[in-house]
């Protein structure tokens, strides 16, 4: 088939709503596979697995066994940093009740520290995934990276926030979207900023 013109572009077009929309059900099948505690972090690191390999390798990849892959040998590291990082969020949750009860300078000192660590959380929560599926290291040497990377280029965790709030408004928009698209698209943004971020630090060690 000629893929130049209006007709290949709307080809493509339709291969990557396809693309996109099967590996959205299955973030969403392996999710409740996994009875959603245990499955959402395996799910969602094959995603991005996915996307990964959709940008720095070949977009015609097998979706569902490099997901399945990845699903299988991320699940217990998936599962320690999701579920570890959802508890950090309870424990903020848990300071912010705590915090509210204070007044004066008290207050306004311990919000200050509140809302650095939040960002913190934040900055590393978006590249908690690309961190987990691009790089092979050892288990706590991925917070490392999570950190220094976040830390060290937040304006690119602002552009992954800016095309997350874009998706989901979309999605909030027209609800249909969210079982097909809101995660796969979400990830494949993520991913995007990720690799271009881990190009700009391999650049940067050079220089080094």
């Amino acid at each position: 088939m000629d893929n130049k013109g209006l007709i290949g572009g709307f080809y493509k077009l339709t291969e990557w709503i396809m693309r996109l929309a099967y590996l959205n059900i299955l973030w969403v099948v392996f999710t409740l596979v996994g009875l959603v505690v245990f499955g959402l972090g395996p799910a969602t690191a094959a995603t991005f697995a996915v996307t990964r390999k959709w940008i720095t390798e070949d977009v015609e990849i097998a979706i569902f066994p490099t997901f399945w892959r990845s699903y299988r040998t991320e699940f217990l590291r998936a599962n320690f940093f999701t579920l570890g990082m959802a508890f950090v969020g309870w424990i903020l949750y848990i300071d912010y009740s705590f915090i509210i009860t204070f007044e004066g300078t008290t207050f306004y000192f311990l919000m200050g520290v509140f809302y650095i660590a939040v960002c913190i959380f934040i900055l590393m929560s978006f590249f908690l995934f690309p961190v987990l599926v691009h790089f092979d290291l050892k288990t706590f040497t991925y917070l490392k990276y999570m950190m220094l990377i976040s830390i060290s280029f937040p304006h690119m965790v602002f552009a992954m926030l800016a095309g997350t709030i874009i998706i989901f408004y979309l999605t909030l928009k027209f609800p249909a979207l969210l079982f097909f698209f809101a995660i796969s698209t979400t990830s494949l943004c993520i991913m995007w900023f990720a690799i271009v971020t881990f190009k700009k630090m391999e650049a940067k060690k050079e220089q080094e």
